[in-house]
């Protein structure tokens, strides 16, 4: 793994077509790929099965870790009584954050999120600005684009977990996911209306 990357980069694509009616190809370049995971379902967001699926390889992951605290953001799928037995069973402590502000409280979504976001739109800049044209025009199919951006993601993601490791643990830090139980570090917590 890059740096001390423990857990893998998730991609959920919102996709009609089985893993089972894809192009091999496609499924091997995404198996080709270090640091990341690509799932596909029918929704834009994880249903109970996809969360079930995440939280096994969330758990293989972590599994020399002990018990571990999940942050989550309060969907439907992430709360079902069997989604919380597993966790249960599996020695995940969920952590919910309060409704309506998740860019504020989560360490992934304005802090990381917005780190990867910058550097996937500038991988992306770069190869529209080669072949405008192409991409103005359709010109590159869906399979192609969605490996596109997983190569890019995982770039990204590598990126951040090795070069920038100093953000992850601020962004965890700055919620108060990593902190002292005691309270001794609440100090630290510093949230913001982004």
């Amino acid at each position: 793994a890059a740096g001390d990357q423990v857990c893998k980069l998730e991609i959920y694509y919102k996709s009609l077509k089985s893993t089972e009616t894809m192009e091999q190809s496609e499924l091997d370049h995404y198996a080709s790929i270090p640091g990341i995971r690509v799932r596909f379902q029918k929704k834009a967001w994880a249903d109970e099965g996809v969360i079930l699926d995440y939280l096994q390889d969330f758990r293989e992951d972590t599994i020399d870790i002990g018990e571990v605290l999940l942050g989550m953001d309060r969907h439907g799928s992430q709360k079902t009584p069997l989604v919380r037995e597993y966790m249960s069973y599996m020695e995940i402590l969920p952590l919910y954050t309060p409704p309506e502000c998740t860019d504020v409280v989560s360490p992934c979504d304005h802090h990381i999120g917005r780190h990867l976001q910058s550097l996937n739109a500038k991988k992306y800049e770069k190869a529209y600005d080669a072949n405008q044209y192409v991409w103005d025009n359709d010109g590159i199919e869906t399979p192609m684009k969605r490996m596109l951006f997983a190569t890019w993601a995982s770039e990204a993601w590598i990126d951040l977990c090795t070069n920038n490791k100093h953000l992850i643990t601020a962004a965890f830090v700055e919620t108060g996911f990593l902190l002292a139980r005691d309270g001794s570090e609440n100090h630290l917590i510093k949230l913001q209306n982004w």
